[in-house]
């Protein structure tokens, strides 16, 4: 399994990846998967307001109960909280280069994480086209 895949293994196997990470070009825009509203966004590291951000769409519609959280965007959202966006249309921001924070063990990327209910599950099940790359 890649090391971007969901339920890959981190800290020596204490934790499972609970997201797939997708290969990106730094500065690449990044759409919203599902259609709903922006429900959050904020800094990644707390410990450091000035790199990566990451944005929360609230599904609504057929997306209904599923939220989407996508980690390491180049800055701020501009984006308010309530905003509706549409799924494949609607752009969240420009994608980051993790390797600002990570070095060159790690492919620039983004996060995709999807929780349904309130659970994490494989957004490779619910969201067309999304497949885990190696970062």
């Amino acid at each position: 399994m890649g090391r971007g895949a969901y339920g890959a293994s981190r800290d020596e196997g204490t934790r499972k990846h609970k997201a797939v990470d997708l290969v990106t070009t730094p500065g690449e825009a990044v759409s919203s998967p599902i259609d709903g509203k922006i429900g959050k966004h904020g800094f990644v590291h707390g410990d450091n307001k000035r790199e990566h951000y990451y944005v929360e769409v609230e599904g609504t519609g057929k997306h209904a109960g599923m939220s989407v959280r996508i980690l390491y965007f180049e800055k701020k959202s501009r984006l308010a909280i309530g905003t509706p966006v549409k799924a494949g249309q609607s752009k969240l921001g420009l994608s980051d280069d993790v390797r600002l924070r990570y070095g060159n063990r790690m492919k620039p990327h983004v996060h995709v994480q999807v929780k349904w209910h309130g659970k994490f599950i494989d957004p490779s099940l619910v969201l067309p086209d999304i497949r885990a790359d190696k970062p």
